[in-house]
């Protein structure tokens, strides 16, 4: 893989969607990469399990295909939300972030 398809590649998977539980824009970008260089398959739990080659030594390599986020527990009058977070997030770096709000029609909102 020459250095700007990784490049791309890292960047398609950092902007993708993964909180806790709803991986699968993940899981695409990487289905979408390893298909016809190995067998895949997911387990009970959604793992996405990869094999390449039948020799030896066998070699697993594990991954967090999640990311901490936060999940929308009630919208005020006013229009202010509040979160629960899912994962280990320091709420001293939550102060003015961006956030990229995903609605149940699965469509995006942006806001700060």
């Amino acid at each position: 893989m020459a250095l700007e398809e990784l490049f791309s590649l890292v960047k398609r998977l950092s902007e993708a969607t993964g909180c806790g539980g709803d991986e699968e824009e993940v899981v695409e970008i990487i289905t979408s990469e390893l298909e016809g260089k190995a067998e895949l398959g997911r387990d009970r739990m959604g793992n996405l399990i990869a094999k390449v080659g039948s020799g030896r030594p066998k070699i697993m390599l594990a991954a967090h295909m999640d990311e901490v986020g936060l999940i929308v527990r009630h919208i005020d009058e006013k229009g202010f939300i509040k979160f629960a977070k899912l994962g280990g997030i320091n709420d001293q770096i939550l102060l003015g972030q961006r956030v990229k709000l995903k609605t149940t029609n699965g469509s995006y909102v942006y806001g700060a």
